[in-house]
């Protein structure tokens, strides 16, 4: 009981004092920094831009290719674990 406590006073404290303002921020910053890393690093500079050029001026670039490549990559990167693990369960 004295550990919840102590837990429940220190997420008040945490969450509600001006001391622990920077603190805060960074947890913030590192738990949401990979998602805009690959948002904004890798989704938008290499799928979604080359989709949009494409549809607005008709502009045909080595990186519309990267989507389509990629989903054949996983395609067959999936059919063989999937041939894998077929394989691993018909020995005992």
């Amino acid at each position: 009981m004295l550990v919840f406590t102590f837990l429940a006073v220190f997420i008040v404290f945490f969450g509600c004092s001006a001391l622990t303002e920077l603190p805060r921020q960074y947890l913030r910053f590192y738990w949401m920094y990979p998602r805009y890393f690959v948002y904004y690093n890798i989704y938008t500079p290499y799928y979604l831009a080359p989709l949009v050029e494409y549809n607005i001026s008709g502009t045909i670039s080595w990186r519309l290719f990267i989507a389509p490549a990629t989903g054949l990559l996983l395609i067959v990167w999936l059919l063989r674990v999937a041939s894998k693990s077929k394989k691993q369960r018909k020995t005992p």
